[in-house]
Protein backbone atom coordinates (compact mmCIF):
# COMPACT_ATOMS: atom_id res chain seq x y z
CA UNK A 1 0.00 0.00 0.00
CA UNK A 2 2.80 2.13 0.90
CA UNK A 3 4.63 1.33 -2.54
CA UNK A 4 1.08 2.32 -4.31
CA UNK A 5 1.15 5.53 -2.69
CA UNK A 6 4.52 6.79 -3.51
CA UNK A 7 3.38 5.67 -7.13
CA UNK A 8 0.30 7.73 -7.05
CA UNK A 9 1.83 10.77 -5.97
CA UNK A 10 5.01 10.52 -8.21
CA UNK A 11 2.05 10.66 -10.63
CA UNK A 12 0.27 13.57 -9.58
CA UNK A 13 3.45 15.51 -9.32
CA UNK A 14 4.57 14.56 -12.75
CA UNK A 15 1.36 15.27 -14.49
CA UNK A 16 -0.08 18.27 -12.71
CA UNK A 17 2.72 20.06 -10.69
CA UNK A 18 6.28 19.70 -12.31
CA UNK A 19 4.83 21.45 -16.12
CA UNK A 20 3.68 24.45 -13.73
CA UNK A 21 7.35 24.49 -12.38
CA UNK A 22 9.24 22.83 -14.92
CA UNK A 23 7.76 24.28 -17.54
CA UNK A 24 6.26 27.85 -17.10
CA UNK A 25 6.90 28.80 -21.23
CA UNK A 26 4.12 25.98 -21.97
CA UNK A 27 1.61 27.26 -19.77
CA UNK A 28 1.85 31.59 -20.71
CA UNK A 29 1.31 33.12 -24.05
CA UNK A 30 4.20 32.79 -26.27
CA UNK A 31 6.19 35.92 -26.61
CA UNK A 32 6.55 35.30 -31.18
CA UNK A 33 8.28 38.71 -31.35
CA UNK A 34 11.43 37.55 -28.89
CA UNK A 35 14.64 36.25 -30.56
CA UNK A 36 14.32 33.25 -28.60
CA UNK A 37 11.08 32.27 -30.05
CA UNK A 38 10.32 34.06 -33.01
CA UNK A 39 11.78 31.36 -35.43
CA UNK A 40 10.25 28.30 -33.20
CA UNK A 41 7.80 26.20 -35.68
CA UNK A 42 4.86 27.21 -32.97
CA UNK A 43 5.49 31.12 -33.85
CA UNK A 44 6.18 30.61 -37.56
CA UNK A 45 3.27 28.93 -38.23
CA UNK A 46 1.19 31.82 -36.31
CA UNK A 47 3.13 34.40 -38.06
CA UNK A 48 2.00 32.60 -41.73
CA UNK A 49 -1.66 33.01 -40.24
CA UNK A 50 -1.43 36.46 -39.52
CA UNK A 51 0.76 36.70 -43.19
CA UNK A 52 -2.27 35.13 -44.87
CA UNK A 53 -5.32 37.04 -43.28
CA UNK A 54 -3.25 40.34 -44.65
CA UNK A 55 -1.58 39.85 -47.76
CA UNK A 56 -4.08 37.52 -49.61
CA UNK A 57 -7.66 39.17 -48.81
CA UNK A 58 -10.39 38.15 -51.27
CA UNK A 59 -12.17 41.27 -52.31
CA UNK A 60 -16.00 41.35 -54.29
CA UNK A 61 -15.51 41.32 -57.75
CA UNK A 62 -18.42 41.18 -60.37
CA UNK A 63 -16.08 39.46 -62.91
CA UNK A 64 -17.15 35.61 -61.34
CA UNK A 65 -14.43 34.50 -64.23
CA UNK A 66 -11.37 35.70 -62.17
CA UNK A 67 -11.20 36.29 -58.64
CA UNK A 68 -9.27 39.39 -57.09
CA UNK A 69 -6.95 39.59 -54.36
CA UNK A 70 -5.54 42.46 -52.16
CA UNK A 71 -2.12 42.24 -50.47
CA UNK A 72 1.21 44.36 -50.02
CA UNK A 73 3.10 42.80 -52.39
CA UNK A 74 2.26 40.01 -55.12
CA UNK A 75 5.69 37.80 -54.65
CA UNK A 76 5.68 37.77 -51.32
CA UNK A 77 1.62 36.35 -51.05
CA UNK A 78 2.31 34.04 -53.96
CA UNK A 79 2.20 31.51 -51.08
CA UNK A 80 -0.92 31.86 -49.90
CA UNK A 81 -2.77 32.80 -53.02
CA UNK A 82 -4.93 29.96 -54.79
CA UNK A 83 -2.52 26.96 -56.95
CA UNK A 84 -3.57 26.53 -60.69
CA UNK A 85 -6.95 29.86 -60.53
CA UNK A 86 -6.49 32.65 -62.96
CA UNK A 87 -6.64 35.77 -60.42
CA UNK A 88 -6.02 39.82 -60.57
CA UNK A 89 -3.70 40.72 -57.51
CA UNK A 90 -4.00 44.87 -56.31
CA UNK A 91 -2.04 46.18 -53.99
CA UNK A 92 -3.37 47.89 -51.04
CA UNK A 93 -3.01 51.16 -52.66
CA UNK A 94 -4.91 50.32 -55.54
CA UNK A 95 -1.74 51.92 -57.75
CA UNK A 96 -0.56 48.09 -58.41
CA UNK A 97 -2.48 45.53 -60.68
CA UNK A 98 -1.28 42.08 -61.83
CA UNK A 99 -3.12 39.44 -63.54
CA UNK A 100 -1.80 35.90 -62.16
CA UNK A 101 -2.57 33.76 -65.07
CA UNK A 102 -1.01 30.04 -64.43
CA UNK A 103 1.28 28.21 -61.77
CA UNK A 104 2.89 25.44 -63.37
CA UNK A 105 4.31 22.90 -60.51
CA UNK A 106 7.20 20.23 -61.55
CA UNK A 107 10.11 18.68 -59.09
CA UNK A 108 11.89 21.15 -59.62
CA UNK A 109 9.53 23.78 -58.10
CA UNK A 110 7.10 25.92 -59.33
CA UNK A 111 6.81 29.18 -62.29
CA UNK A 112 4.53 31.52 -62.55
CA UNK A 113 3.50 34.54 -65.00
CA UNK A 114 2.16 37.51 -63.88
CA UNK A 115 0.81 39.94 -66.23
CA UNK A 116 1.34 43.44 -64.87
CA UNK A 117 -0.11 45.09 -67.81
CA UNK A 118 -0.59 45.11 -71.41
CA UNK A 119 2.99 45.50 -71.61
CA UNK A 120 5.11 44.12 -69.33
CA UNK A 121 4.78 40.07 -67.60
CA UNK A 122 7.27 38.75 -65.45
CA UNK A 123 8.39 35.32 -64.98
CA UNK A 124 8.69 33.63 -61.39
CA UNK A 125 9.94 30.99 -59.72
CA UNK A 126 9.96 29.26 -56.63
CA UNK A 127 13.84 28.27 -57.01
CA UNK A 128 16.13 30.38 -58.23
CA UNK A 129 15.90 29.59 -61.91
CA UNK A 130 15.52 33.23 -62.89
CA UNK A 131 18.81 33.81 -63.66
CA UNK A 132 18.98 31.99 -66.48
CA UNK A 133 16.37 34.70 -68.36
CA UNK A 134 14.42 34.06 -71.49
CA UNK A 135 15.82 36.61 -74.62
CA UNK A 136 13.40 34.95 -77.45
CA UNK A 137 9.49 35.03 -77.58
CA UNK A 138 8.42 33.12 -80.58
CA UNK A 139 4.68 34.01 -82.01
CA UNK A 140 3.05 32.23 -84.38
CA UNK A 141 6.13 31.08 -85.66
CA UNK A 142 7.93 35.03 -85.77
CA UNK A 143 10.71 35.57 -83.25
CA UNK A 144 11.21 38.44 -81.53
CA UNK A 145 13.70 39.87 -78.82
CA UNK A 146 12.70 39.75 -75.30
CA UNK A 147 15.27 42.70 -72.71
CA UNK A 148 15.11 41.21 -69.65
CA UNK A 149 15.48 42.93 -66.11
CA UNK A 150 16.75 41.27 -62.89
CA UNK A 151 13.96 41.58 -60.60
CA UNK A 152 15.91 38.93 -57.63
CA UNK A 153 17.17 35.35 -58.43
CA UNK A 154 13.86 33.96 -58.73
CA UNK A 155 11.89 36.62 -60.95
CA UNK A 156 12.75 38.12 -64.16
CA UNK A 157 10.66 41.09 -65.89
CA UNK A 158 9.98 41.69 -69.68
CA UNK A 159 8.79 44.36 -71.31
CA UNK A 160 7.59 44.18 -74.78
CA UNK A 161 7.61 46.70 -77.30
CA UNK A 162 4.83 47.96 -79.36
CA UNK A 163 5.45 45.42 -82.42
CA UNK A 164 5.59 42.53 -80.05
CA UNK A 165 2.47 43.83 -78.29
CA UNK A 166 0.85 43.96 -81.60
CA UNK A 167 1.59 40.40 -82.21
CA UNK A 168 0.84 39.34 -78.81
CA UNK A 169 -2.51 40.69 -78.99
CA UNK A 170 -3.31 38.91 -82.28
CA UNK A 171 -2.46 35.42 -80.46
CA UNK A 172 -5.38 33.14 -80.21
CA UNK A 173 -3.76 30.21 -79.10
CA UNK A 174 -0.53 29.62 -77.29
CA UNK A 175 3.65 31.46 -77.26
CA UNK A 176 6.89 30.16 -76.93
CA UNK A 177 9.70 31.38 -74.44
CA UNK A 178 13.53 30.78 -75.06
CA UNK A 179 17.01 31.29 -73.72
CA UNK A 180 19.00 31.81 -76.82
CA UNK A 181 18.11 31.40 -80.34
CA UNK A 182 18.94 27.19 -81.04
CA UNK A 183 17.64 26.55 -77.24
CA UNK A 184 14.91 24.50 -76.68
CA UNK A 185 11.74 26.32 -76.45
CA UNK A 186 9.38 26.91 -73.96
CA UNK A 187 5.72 26.63 -74.84
CA UNK A 188 3.10 28.53 -72.31
CA UNK A 189 0.14 27.23 -73.35
CA UNK A 190 -3.70 28.07 -72.47
CA UNK A 191 -3.63 31.14 -71.10
CA UNK A 192 -3.96 33.23 -74.58
CA UNK A 193 -7.72 33.48 -74.63
CA UNK A 194 -8.08 34.72 -70.78
CA UNK A 195 -5.99 37.19 -71.33
CA UNK A 196 -7.07 38.89 -74.26
CA UNK A 197 -10.85 38.82 -72.34
CA UNK A 198 -9.64 40.06 -69.36
CA UNK A 199 -7.27 43.17 -71.41
CA UNK A 200 -10.47 43.52 -73.89
CA UNK A 201 -13.03 44.00 -70.91
CA UNK A 202 -10.69 45.85 -68.38
CA UNK A 203 -8.64 47.99 -71.22
CA UNK A 204 -8.64 51.30 -69.12
CA UNK A 205 -7.60 50.06 -66.28
CA UNK A 206 -4.08 48.06 -66.58
CA UNK A 207 -2.52 51.12 -66.14
CA UNK A 208 -0.94 52.60 -63.17
CA UNK A 209 -4.20 54.84 -61.45
CA UNK A 210 -4.51 56.65 -58.73
CA UNK A 211 -7.45 56.88 -56.53
CA UNK A 212 -7.63 61.01 -57.02
CA UNK A 213 -9.24 60.05 -60.37
CA UNK A 214 -12.04 58.13 -59.45
CA UNK A 215 -15.18 59.18 -61.42
CA UNK A 216 -13.69 62.42 -62.68
CA UNK A 217 -14.02 64.01 -65.74
CA UNK A 218 -12.41 66.76 -67.44
CA UNK A 219 -13.98 70.52 -67.08
CA UNK A 220 -15.57 71.43 -70.42
CA UNK A 221 -13.56 74.91 -71.84
CA UNK A 222 -15.06 76.76 -74.30
CA UNK A 223 -13.08 77.95 -77.79
CA UNK A 224 -13.64 80.70 -79.99
CA UNK A 225 -14.99 80.05 -83.49
CA UNK A 226 -12.46 82.33 -84.64
CA UNK A 227 -8.91 81.45 -86.18
CA UNK A 228 -6.04 82.62 -85.02
CA UNK A 229 -2.62 82.94 -86.08
CA UNK A 230 0.62 81.47 -84.07
CA UNK A 231 0.80 84.67 -81.75
CA UNK A 232 -2.81 84.79 -80.18
CA UNK A 233 -1.67 80.79 -79.85
CA UNK A 234 0.78 81.28 -77.93
CA UNK A 235 -0.20 84.17 -75.53
CA UNK A 236 -3.72 82.37 -74.90
CA UNK A 237 -1.77 79.27 -74.44
CA UNK A 238 1.28 79.97 -72.19
CA UNK A 239 -0.30 80.42 -69.15
CA UNK A 240 -1.25 76.76 -68.92
CA UNK A 241 2.19 75.27 -69.84
CA UNK A 242 4.64 73.98 -67.37
CA UNK A 243 8.14 72.71 -67.34
CA UNK A 244 8.89 69.55 -65.33
CA UNK A 245 12.32 68.90 -64.01
CA UNK A 246 13.38 65.36 -62.15
CA UNK A 247 16.64 66.11 -60.97
CA UNK A 248 20.22 65.65 -62.69
CA UNK A 249 19.43 67.68 -65.83
CA UNK A 250 16.18 65.56 -67.10
CA UNK A 251 13.18 67.97 -67.53
CA UNK A 252 10.58 67.92 -69.87
CA UNK A 253 7.40 69.90 -70.98
CA UNK A 254 3.60 69.60 -69.97
CA UNK A 255 0.19 71.61 -69.82
CA UNK A 256 -2.64 72.07 -67.62
CA UNK A 257 -5.79 70.11 -68.55
CA UNK A 258 -7.71 70.85 -65.05
CA UNK A 259 -6.77 73.05 -62.14
CA UNK A 260 -4.70 70.80 -60.42
CA UNK A 261 -3.71 68.14 -63.19
CA UNK A 262 -0.65 68.27 -65.99
CA UNK A 263 -0.59 65.88 -68.47
CA UNK A 264 3.15 65.00 -69.88
CA UNK A 265 4.61 61.80 -71.19
CA UNK A 266 4.78 58.44 -69.39
CA UNK A 267 8.56 58.55 -70.19
CA UNK A 268 9.61 62.12 -68.88
CA UNK A 269 8.31 61.58 -65.63
CA UNK A 270 8.48 56.88 -65.33
CA UNK A 271 10.77 56.26 -62.61
CA UNK A 272 11.24 59.79 -60.87
CA UNK A 273 11.85 59.71 -57.25
CA UNK A 274 10.66 63.57 -57.22
CA UNK A 275 8.42 65.82 -59.79
CA UNK A 276 8.80 69.47 -59.65
CA UNK A 277 6.46 71.12 -61.62
CA UNK A 278 7.41 74.90 -62.75
CA UNK A 279 4.67 77.14 -63.97
CA UNK A 280 4.89 79.70 -66.11
CA UNK A 281 5.01 82.19 -63.75
CA UNK A 282 8.00 80.56 -62.30
CA UNK A 283 6.56 79.03 -59.36
CA UNK A 284 7.39 75.57 -58.36
CA UNK A 285 4.99 72.92 -57.28
CA UNK A 286 5.78 69.12 -56.10
CA UNK A 287 4.32 66.60 -57.97
CA UNK A 288 2.20 63.28 -58.05
CA UNK A 289 1.73 60.93 -60.77
CA UNK A 290 -1.76 59.57 -60.66
CA UNK A 291 -2.08 57.99 -63.86
CA UNK A 292 0.79 56.64 -66.08
CA UNK A 293 0.13 54.64 -69.14
CA UNK A 294 3.18 53.54 -70.79
CA UNK A 295 1.51 51.86 -73.73
CA UNK A 296 0.27 54.54 -75.00
CA UNK A 297 3.15 57.09 -73.53
CA UNK A 298 0.78 59.11 -71.34
CA UNK A 299 0.93 60.54 -68.06
CA UNK A 300 -1.05 62.67 -65.55
CA UNK A 301 0.80 64.70 -62.66
CA UNK A 302 -0.80 66.39 -59.99
CA UNK A 303 -0.18 68.84 -57.69
CA UNK A 304 -1.55 71.38 -55.54
CA UNK A 305 -1.20 74.90 -56.77
CA UNK A 306 -1.12 78.27 -54.68
CA UNK A 307 -2.05 80.31 -57.99
CA UNK A 308 -4.87 79.50 -60.33
CA UNK A 309 -4.02 78.43 -63.45
CA UNK A 310 -5.65 78.27 -67.04
CA UNK A 311 -6.43 74.64 -68.50
CA UNK A 312 -6.10 74.28 -71.82
CA UNK A 313 -9.71 73.00 -74.27
CA UNK A 314 -8.73 69.43 -75.19
CA UNK A 315 -10.37 68.12 -78.00
CA UNK A 316 -13.04 65.36 -77.80
CA UNK A 317 -12.21 63.97 -80.90
CA UNK A 318 -9.78 63.57 -83.92
CA UNK A 319 -10.77 65.94 -86.33
CA UNK A 320 -7.53 66.95 -87.84
CA UNK A 321 -6.97 66.79 -91.75
CA UNK A 322 -4.26 66.74 -93.83
CA UNK A 323 -2.52 70.47 -94.41
CA UNK A 324 -4.08 72.00 -91.22
CA UNK A 325 -2.04 74.62 -89.48
CA UNK A 326 -0.71 73.12 -85.86
CA UNK A 327 1.54 74.71 -83.15
CA UNK A 328 4.23 73.47 -80.92
CA UNK A 329 4.48 74.59 -77.62
CA UNK A 330 7.11 73.63 -74.64
CA UNK A 331 10.54 73.97 -73.69
CA UNK A 332 12.81 72.51 -75.91
CA UNK A 333 16.33 72.41 -74.08
CA UNK A 334 14.42 72.19 -70.80
CA UNK A 335 17.36 71.00 -68.92
CA UNK A 336 18.82 74.84 -69.37
CA UNK A 337 15.69 76.37 -68.39
CA UNK A 338 17.03 77.99 -65.35
CA UNK A 339 18.80 80.01 -67.56
CA UNK A 340 16.05 81.22 -69.42
CA UNK A 341 16.93 80.52 -72.63
CA UNK A 342 14.53 78.12 -74.59
CA UNK A 343 11.32 78.17 -71.99
CA UNK A 344 7.50 78.37 -73.37
CA UNK A 345 8.46 78.24 -77.09
CA UNK A 346 6.31 77.60 -80.13
CA UNK A 347 7.15 76.53 -83.11
CA UNK A 348 4.13 76.19 -86.44
CA UNK A 349 3.97 73.65 -89.03
CA UNK A 350 1.03 71.53 -90.75
CA UNK A 351 -0.60 68.36 -90.23
CA UNK A 352 1.81 65.83 -92.84
CA UNK A 353 -0.85 62.74 -91.56
CA UNK A 354 -3.03 61.21 -89.09
CA UNK A 355 -2.07 57.63 -88.99
CA UNK A 356 -2.01 54.71 -86.67
CA UNK A 357 1.45 52.87 -85.48
CA UNK A 358 1.37 50.17 -83.84
CA UNK A 359 -2.13 50.30 -82.90
CA UNK A 360 -1.88 54.12 -81.68
CA UNK A 361 -2.97 57.22 -83.91
CA UNK A 362 -0.77 59.65 -83.80
CA UNK A 363 -0.76 63.14 -86.01
CA UNK A 364 2.55 63.49 -88.03
CA UNK A 365 3.59 66.90 -88.32
CA UNK A 366 6.70 69.01 -89.70
CA UNK A 367 6.11 71.61 -86.49
CA UNK A 368 9.81 71.45 -84.96
CA UNK A 369 9.64 69.14 -81.60
CA UNK A 370 13.58 68.84 -79.93
CA UNK A 371 14.40 67.39 -76.28
CA UNK A 372 12.18 69.18 -73.82
CA UNK A 373 9.22 69.35 -75.93
CA UNK A 374 8.45 65.94 -75.02
CA UNK A 375 5.18 65.96 -73.55
CA UNK A 376 3.99 69.84 -74.56
CA UNK A 377 0.88 69.61 -76.21
CA UNK A 378 0.28 70.40 -79.99
CA UNK A 379 -2.58 72.95 -80.87
CA UNK A 380 -4.76 73.31 -83.63
CA UNK A 381 -6.04 76.68 -84.85
CA UNK A 382 -8.25 77.26 -82.25
CA UNK A 383 -6.30 76.71 -79.87
CA UNK A 384 -7.53 73.02 -78.87
CA UNK A 385 -5.28 70.28 -78.13
CA UNK A 386 -5.11 67.93 -80.47
CA UNK A 387 -2.07 65.89 -79.62
CA UNK A 388 1.10 65.63 -77.09
CA UNK A 389 5.01 65.62 -78.43
CA UNK A 390 6.01 62.03 -78.66
CA UNK A 391 9.04 61.51 -80.79
CA UNK A 392 11.11 62.57 -83.78
CA UNK A 393 12.40 59.90 -85.80
CA UNK A 394 15.89 59.25 -85.29
CA UNK A 395 17.45 58.59 -88.60
CA UNK A 396 19.51 61.28 -89.56
CA UNK A 397 18.79 61.11 -93.13
CA UNK A 398 15.29 61.77 -92.49
CA UNK A 399 14.23 65.71 -91.44
CA UNK A 400 11.09 67.59 -90.75
CA UNK A 401 8.56 64.38 -89.35
CA UNK A 402 7.71 64.62 -85.71
CA UNK A 403 4.42 63.02 -84.13
CA UNK A 404 1.87 63.45 -80.87
CA UNK A 405 0.19 60.89 -79.66
CA UNK A 406 -3.29 62.34 -80.70
CA UNK A 407 -5.05 63.13 -77.42
CA UNK A 408 -8.94 62.39 -77.19
CA UNK A 409 -8.20 58.88 -77.56
CA UNK A 410 -5.36 58.76 -75.65
CA UNK A 411 -7.72 60.37 -72.93
CA UNK A 412 -10.47 58.51 -73.21
CA UNK A 413 -8.20 55.46 -72.39
CA UNK A 414 -7.45 57.39 -69.10
CA UNK A 415 -11.75 57.38 -68.67
CA UNK A 416 -11.01 61.34 -68.00
CA UNK A 417 -13.10 62.36 -71.44
CA UNK A 418 -15.80 60.69 -73.84
CA UNK A 419 -15.14 60.57 -76.85
CA UNK A 420 -17.67 62.60 -79.46
CA UNK A 421 -17.71 60.79 -82.43
CA UNK A 422 -21.16 62.74 -83.74
CA UNK A 423 -19.77 66.12 -84.69
CA UNK A 424 -17.16 65.98 -87.20
CA UNK A 425 -15.97 69.96 -87.79
CA UNK A 426 -13.41 71.40 -86.84
CA UNK A 427 -13.89 72.30 -83.43
CA UNK A 428 -13.25 68.45 -82.60
CA UNK A 429 -15.99 67.95 -80.41
CA UNK A 430 -15.61 70.87 -78.11
CA UNK A 431 -18.26 73.76 -77.82
CA UNK A 432 -18.03 77.24 -79.14
CA UNK A 433 -18.05 80.32 -77.36
CA UNK A 434 -21.15 82.42 -78.23
CA UNK A 435 -20.31 86.02 -79.40
CA UNK A 436 -23.20 87.97 -79.33
CA UNK A 437 -26.57 88.29 -79.98
CA UNK A 438 -27.24 87.05 -83.53
CA UNK A 439 -24.86 83.88 -83.15
CA UNK A 440 -27.66 82.96 -80.19
CA UNK A 441 -30.52 83.74 -82.12
CA UNK A 442 -29.12 82.01 -85.38
CA UNK A 443 -28.16 79.04 -82.77
CA UNK A 444 -32.01 78.95 -81.36
CA UNK A 445 -33.45 78.80 -84.70
CA UNK A 446 -31.34 75.56 -85.44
Amino acid sequence: MKNFLIVISYLINLVFINPIFIFPALSAEVNCNSPVWKNKPKCIKKQNKIFEAKECLLVENNNLKIKTYKGTNLFKSLKCLPVEEKIVFINKKGQKKYLLISRYKSLFGSSYLIFENQAAFFMHFTMPHAGYAFRLISLDGEEYELNPKNISPYTNKYVLNKSVIRAFKNLENSFELALDPGYIKWAVVREIPIINEYFLAKKSEWKTRSEALLNRELPKVLISSEPKDGSKIFKNSIESLVTIELGGGSSGSGFFIDDDLVATNSHVVSGAKSISVIAYDKASYEGEVVYNDELYDFALVKINPKNKYKSLPVCRNSSLKTGDPVYVLGSPGAAIVEKGYLENSITGGLVSSVRFVDEQLFVQTDAAMNPGNSGGPLLNKYGAVVGISTFILSDQRIQGIYFAGEISNILAESGLIKLNNTSNDDFCGLEIIKTNFFQDLFSFKN
